[in-house]
């Protein structure tokens, strides 16, 4: 086993919902950020991108991506690999000030308090891709509303590229993307599944994306019928929208937090499911039309936010 050190600091924002991630690129680079604290504020943070050419062996000092120069909120980042040397970065940005980034969306500021621990300001989704020259290139605002504190995520499908993510349209927070054609250029916000879910303050649980061949799959978490619904959608091909929505689960003391994967001829899901009393990690196998096939539970985890936002990984016939 080879380990390397990828960063270092004592200024990182460390946090229980917002953490690092790592990709793999086309070219065989290595990429991974750590969000760093910008101002006394407890929710001013930068995103900082790593690199490494060998492997993990050696990485570049890591470089800010936000170049805005605001001391707001930069996380929930997502990472996925655009071919060559580029990685694909999306985020939510609590920037405030108008500039001419394209918007896609428009939105209005939110007023309540969040669950994240801070009041909700207006939260935006951006995009920007970057080569080994560590350059944010194709910026792009792609929701100017966007629930503030939600995990986001993408995934490629053929020469689409899908970014999905918690909205905020008109104070429902529903799962929305935005797809990126073969053009390069984004389109504007749908919704996954109009859920209709309005609640006060960001629930801090965002939704999760996967490609299989020509299927995507989504998996998120919604409050909009009474208990936590765990639930799963599929897009059949690329610019195809999604399907009704199946729950994988329900009822009181399911947590959600989900993730997915995709693995044989279909996908893999996880989330914090109820048993008894206690929470368990549970995984399901599920077929190309979002059957489930089979279903564990992997392990009982303690109350609290110390159980974090398990993920998944899934190669070959191994998860």
């Amino acid at each position: 086993v080879q380990r390397g050190e990828v960063a270092r600091g004592r200024d990182w924002f460390v946090n229980w919902a917002d953490f690092p991630a790592f990709a793999v690129l086309d070219n065989g680079d290595w990429v991974g950020f750590v969000l760093r604290v910008s101002a006394a504020s407890p929710y001013a943070y930068d995103i900082y991108l790593a690199r490494s050419t060998d492997g993990g062996r050696r990485w570049s000092a890591p470089t800010r991506v936000n170049d805005d120069g605001q001391a707001v909120q930069h996380g929930f980042v997502s990472l996925l690999p655009d071919g060559e040397d580029r990685v694909l970065l999306l985020w939510l940005d609590g920037r405030q000030e108008p500039d001419a980034t394209p918007v896609l969306a428009h939105g209005a500021g939110h007023g309540a308090a969040s669950a994240h621990g801070h009041g909700e300001g207006s939260m935006s989704l951006r995009a920007a891709v970057l080569g080994r020259d560590g350059v944010p290139r194709q910026q792009a605002r792609l929701d100017a509303d966007t629930c503030s504190c939600c995990q986001t995520d993408l995934v490629r499908r053929g020469r689409e590229v899908l970014a999905v993510y918690r909205d905020h349209a008109e104070g429902i927070r529903d799962i929305a993307v935005v797809r990126r054609g073969a053009d390069g250029r984004w389109r504007a916000p749908e919704a996954v599944a109009a859920d209709g879910w309005r609640m006060p303050g960001c629930p801090v649980n965002g939704p999760a994306a996967a490609a299989n061949g020509a299927v995507a799959a989504v998996a998120w978490p919604t409050m909009a019928r009474g208990p936590l619904e765990v639930k799963l959608a599929l897009s059949p091909r690329e610019g195809a929208g999604f399907g009704p929505a199946s729950v994988l689960e329900s009822g009181d003391g399911v947590l959600g937090r989900v993730d997915l994967a995709a693995f044989g001829g279909g996908f893999l899901a996880s989330w914090i499911g109820r048993e008894g009393g206690a929470a368990v990690l549970r995984v399901a196998e599920l077929d190309d039309r979002g059957r489930v096939l089979a279903r564990q539970d992997v392990v009982r985890l303690p109350p609290g936010r110390q159980i974090g936002h398990p993920r998944l990984a899934a190669s070959g016939g191994q998860a």
